[in-house]
């Protein structure tokens, strides 16, 4: 072959290369495209919800006190439709906490990391209270949640005004303390720091610290589905699952959070199931219905700590409307997810009233009758 021949050769090879490289390129990006085209008209069929759990027990959620028979419900969203949401989410079981012979003696070892020595009273077979002279703290021996209230006349005479911590300094001090309560893997989060003073024996919620003798931290817990975080939530929407109040003028560490209240039921996430749940349609359908459940029902700016008496509402606007899960302050088996109202009630005369109403999500179906 002459050098002619050669380079003819050459120039064929490489041309013969270039068009089977745009072919191959114009082939696959058709194929994509087809497939994409395809998928979007003929999606591929979702495996249906696993519903490992069989048949859940009905959801009873606590309302508060007021007549919501008669409200009339109006969208008020900032799209002006009802949210897009999933078809299906877990549930998850909460982990068994057998009653064992250890059970009373790990009680009492975390009474005792409070500072009680003297021996419980009984209130109920898994129900204990200690006191001291001026502290008394309820616990449920076998969850170990519990309660701690220290009398507030005392505290009020005690902690002058502007004496509560900087709010950094009650988060850290708190967290630390819960450290030592909660089980392993579970993790709470600081959601509010409020803070407050005690008046005539009463809590108060003030807004500045020079007014202030506690700082109150919440505390909720959130779970990631599918890269969707959805909070947590117990009975009262606008508190936390765990409170810590802590003050900044004490003898004694134990002397530092005066009032505890600790719910922390252990969430097992990797043993979740899904069930199939209400479209957001669906859900606002049943709003106002038989298992629709108020649990606030305040005046906006309202003190948490106070009780008010409802009035007549004349309609409620939903701004937001999302999915949750609920937490009971009773033992449940497992942990469900809600549909969370947000709206504001117009009352005669009076300011707007905030409300929130929680929906369980799940479809009706899969509840015992």
């Amino acid at each position: 072959m002459n050098l002619t021949q050669t380079a003819q050769f050459t120039r064929r090879a490489v041309a013969t290369t270039i068009v089977l490289v745009l072919a191959l390129t114009v082939g696959r990006v058709g194929w994509k495209t087809g497939v994409a085209v395809y998928r979007h008209f003929f999606p591929p069929q979702k495996p249906p919800p696993e519903v490992a759990f069989g048949k859940l027990p009905s959801q009873k959620i606590a309302a508060v006190d007021a007549d919501s028979s008669e409200w009339e419900y109006i969208l008020d969203t900032p799209t002006g439709r009802l949210p897009m949401t999933p078809d299906r989410l877990p549930v998850f079981p909460l982990a068994k906490v057998p009653a064992t012979p250890l059970t009373e003696q790990s009680a009492q070892i975390l009474a005792q990391s409070m500072g009680f020595s003297s021996a419980p009273q009984v209130l109920a077979p898994n129900e204990y209270r200690w006191n001291d002279s001026l502290r008394t703290l309820e616990m449920n021996i076998v969850s170990q949640n519990f309660s701690l209230k220290t009398n507030l006349n005392f505290l009020g005479v005690r902690l002058p005004l502007g004496t509560a911590p900087l709010e950094d300094s009650a988060e850290r001090a708190a967290s630390n303390l819960l450290s030592r309560f909660s089980p392993a893997g579970v993790t709470l989060s600081c959601r509010e720091v409020t803070f407050a003073r005690i008046q005539k024996g009463m809590l108060e919620r003030v807004e500045s610290i020079s007014q202030a003798q506690l700082v109150r931290v919440d505390f909720g817990k959130v779970i990631d589905v599918d890269n969707q975080v959805y909070q947590v939530y117990g009975p009262r929407p606008k508190e936390g699952l765990v409170q810590v109040y802590v003050i900044g003028v004490y003898r004694d560490p134990n002397e530092q959070f005066p009032l505890i209240n600790y719910q922390n039921w252990e969430i097992k996430t990797d043993e979740g199931s899904t069930y199939p749940i209400l479209s957001s349609t669906e859900a606002w359908q049943k709003l106002g219905g038989e298992g629709a459940a108020v649990v606030y029902f305040k005046p906006q700016e309202a003190d948490l700590y106070r009780d008010y008496s409802p009035p007549k509402v004349e309609k409620v606007r939903i701004q937001e409307i999302y999915l949750a899960y609920f937490e009971s302050q009773s033992p449940q088996k497992h942990l469900l997810p809600i549909f969370v109202f947000e709206g504001l009630a117009e009352v005669p005369n009076q300011k707007l009233w905030e409300v929130v109403v929680y929906l369980p999500a799940v479809a009706d179906a899969w509840f015992e009758n």
